[in-house]
Parts: structure tokens; C-alpha cells; sequence
């Protein structure tokens, strides 16, 4: 409650600390904070991370010993802070997925191995006595997947499924022709362009994956599924559908935890659809869908369960939107940490070349008029100097 009270009122403390060689980590906590709450657990392995049973073996096999990029970020998303990457690269594209895709699915898991329980105490009560168990949200669907492509959308589903591991895919086939689509091997385009554009690349898609104990659905119902991968113009489509009576937002009421990959092409496609699903993470359901009231928690009911949602963003680098995005909209109660990439830089690369680097200071009021005033300093002091230099000899 102190922690919250804080965010209402934005008193923050923020930590800066160097993370690796090549990056540094802000993290940022409600005031009340305890000190002792910011200091995380260093992991090595998954050995050490307190995973369900079922994921132990598949992620020492898939992931295994942690690179620094993962030992960084993990103890953070572990503790459910919210997370803004700004280093993501195709080379480490798959390391970021792989810790995502396994925390998502022992998120997923734990929730459901609870609410489970929790149902059959209530089936073996005696007498009528009435048990307050608060499990669940108003919706089934706990994590959202927001990918710009469809092939990264095949590329998550198939870490899923080798993490989970299920005896059973149901339409696995159909899933993989509608996602799916050969990659040239052979092409010469940079290794960015290449992970973007191969394969399908369709940014218009909306699915569903749901999980039983032995078997893995794909394109199960909404209302019925676990987690949702979609793109941003995808939940667009449906959120502001034509059709006012085919237009829907509940499934995201209940969203404990989101997953935005590749944020820099979403940026260069249209941000103002990240920004609408943010608008209708959390909010209120219009349909009860079938919920037990009695056991929706009490955040939910209250309108605080974007205080209690994580967020994660991958990204190539940063932007005046992400941080606007990471600044305003992510209010979770266990806070949020940033991780952006440390340059060596190349301004004294030059000083084995004999030339000479002048740095001049010139002042502008605000921002907006910044162009202005670098211009107005360069005709009126560099350009006069540059000008009144002796002509070299033929």
C-alpha cells in the first residue's frame, strides 16, 4: 500500500550501476522501497532459478549456463520489475527470447497449479464453509506477446514449445502455414534487414496458445487461453473494429504480463499502436465472461492491475516514445530497470591523424530552438574563422 501510494504520487529512487563491459542498468523503485529489496540473487545457470518442475530439464537444455546479457536482466524480471532493454541485436535476439519465453511459461504455470488447487479445496470443503481464495483476474489470458512479424511470432511459439515440452500440439500444422514461410539462406542483405524481413513477414496477425498438463493448443479462444501473441495492428484491428458489435478489449483485462519484442520496428511501423494497447491493458471487462467474481484479487476489483503487471521491452536502442512509455505508463509496484548499451566511442580516433578537433559551446533556450541556434553559431562564428584561414600552396 506504501509502495503504491508512492507511484500516485511519483516519488521515485533511482540506482545507476554498471551492469557489464558493454552496458549499464538504471533501476528505478517506489520511495518506501526497502533497500534490502533492491539487491538481486546472481545467477549463473537455470539451476538457479526457481522454476516449475516441468521447465528444469528443457531450460538446462535450451538455455543452460546464462550469457551477461540474461544474468543482467533476469534477476530483475524474476522479482516481475519492468524491464526496458535498449541493446537488443540479431545476435543476442534469441537470448532475450529464450529468458523471456521461459519466465512467461513458468508464470503461466505456477498461476495455473494454483488456481487448480485452490479449486479443489474448495470442492472438498465441508459444510458449506466459505473460503476466500483470490487466484485469478477477470479473464483467463495472462501474458501478451507483442511482435511486429509474423515469422518472430513462429520463432517465440516454437521456444514455447520446446520449453513446455507438451505430449500433444493441437493444430500445430496450421499454426506453422500460417506463420511460417521459407528463408533464403543465401541473401545478401545486412543481418538486421534479414531478421525482420525473412520469412513471413505479415505484421497483421492476432493468435492464442492454451496449455493443459500434457498438451499445447494453438489458436485456442481467446477467453479460453493463456497467452496471447499478437502484433500491435493486429489488436488494433479488433479493438477498433468497424463493426461496433465485433469490437472486444476484455481478454486484455487480465494481462499479469506483457512482452513487446523488437519495439524499434514497431516505431518504424506506427508506435501509435503500442500506445492504443497500452490505453486498454487492464482496464475494466464490459462481460463478467463466466469469472467467479469470488475469487477475481482484489487489485482487479479495485482498478490497480496495472500496478501489479510487468512490462518488457526489447529493443535496438531508445527513443523520446519509449522513455515517454517507460516513464509514464510503467507503474509497477516492484518498480523498473533500464538497460542501455555502453559505447566506447570514436571522437579520438582521429588524433593519430594529425588533425586538429576544435569543440565550441553555444546556447539555445529550449529544444525546439536548437537547429536555429546551431545554425545562427555557425554563419556567424565558426564559418567567418573557417573562412579567414590561408589558402593552402598549390
Amino acid at each position: 500500500a506504501t509502495r503504491l501510494k508512492d507511484i500516485q504520487n511519483n516519488e521515485w529512487r533511482t540506482d545507476k550501476q554498471t551492469a557489464y563491459q558493454k552496458g549499464s542498468l538504471t533501476v528505478t523503485v517506489p520511495k518506501s522501497t526497502p533497500e534490502a529489496a533492491t539487491k538481486k540473487p546472481t545467477l549463473k545457470t537455470t539451476a538457479d532459478i526457481p522454476l516449475k518442475q516441468k521447465l528444469v530439464e528443457t531450460a538446462k537444455k535450451h538455455i543452460g549456463t546464462l550469457d551477461d546479457v540474461q544474468r543482467t536482466i533476469l534477476p530483475h524480471m524474476l522479482s516481475y520489475t519492468d524491464l526496458l532493454v535498449t541493446n537488443r541485436t540479431p545476435a543476442n535476439a534469441e537470448s532475450l527470447r529464450n529468458i523471456a519465453c521461459m519466465h512467461a511459461l513458468n508464470h503461466v504455470l505456477k498461476g495455473r497449479d494454483k488456481i487448480m488447487k485452490n479449486t479443489a479445496r474448495i470442492a472438498h470443503t465441508e459444510g458449506g464453509e466459505a473460503l476466500e481464495l483470490r487466484d485469478q483476474g477477470f479473464t483467463r489470458p495472462k501474458v501478451l506477446i507483442l511482435l511486429e512479424t509474423r515469422e518472430q511470432c513462429a520463432r517465440y511459439a516454437d521456444r514455447i514449445v520446446e520449453l513446455f515440452a507438451p505430449e500433444q500440439q493441437e493444430n500445430k500444422q496450421r499454426f506453422k502455414d500460417s506463420f511460417t514461410e521459407p528463408i533464403d539462406e543465401t541473401d545478401t542483405m545486412p543481418e538486421d534487414y534479414r531478421e525482420l524481413f525473412s520469412g513471413n513477414n505479415d505484421n497483421n496477425f492476432l493468435t492464442a496458445v492454451k496449455f493443459t498438463r500434457k498438451t499445447l493448443k494453438f489458436f485456442s479462444a481467446f477467453y479460453s487461453s493463456d497467452i496471447i501473441m499478437a502484433s500491435p495492428l493486429g489488436l488494433r484491428r479488433i479493438i477498433e473494429h468497424e463493426d461496433r458489435r465485433k469490437r472486444d478489449h476484455d481478454f486484455l483485462s487480465s494481462i499479469e504480463m506483457i512482452v513487446v519484442d523488437q519495439a524499434d520496428a514497431m516505431q518504424m511501423q506506427n508506435w501509435e499502436n503500442v500506445e492504443l494497447v497500452f490505453k486498454y491493458l487492464n482496464l475494466q471487462p464490459k462481460d463478467l465472461h463466466g469469472c467467479d467474481v469470488n475469487r477475481v484479487r482484489n487489485w482487479y476489483l479495485d482498478g490497480n492491475a496495472k500496478h501489479f503487471r510487468q512490462t518488457i521491452l526489447f529493443s535496438g536502442y531508445a527513443t523520446p516514445e519509449m522513455n515517454r512509455l517507460f516513464n509514464s505508463d510503467l507503474v509497477n509496484i516492484a518498480g523498473k530497470a533500464k538497460l542501455t548499451a555502453s559505447h566506447e566511442g570514436a571522437i579520438t580516433s582521429v588524433t593519430g591523424l594529425g588533425i586538429k578537433q576544435t569543440f565550441s559551446r553555444f546556447n539555445a533556450l529550449t529544444p525546439a530552438a536548437d537547429p536555429d541556434a546551431r545554425f545562427k553559431y555557425f554563419t556567424t562564428a565558426v564559418l567567418p574563422a573557417l573562412l579567414r584561414l590561408p589558402k593552402p600552396a598549390d
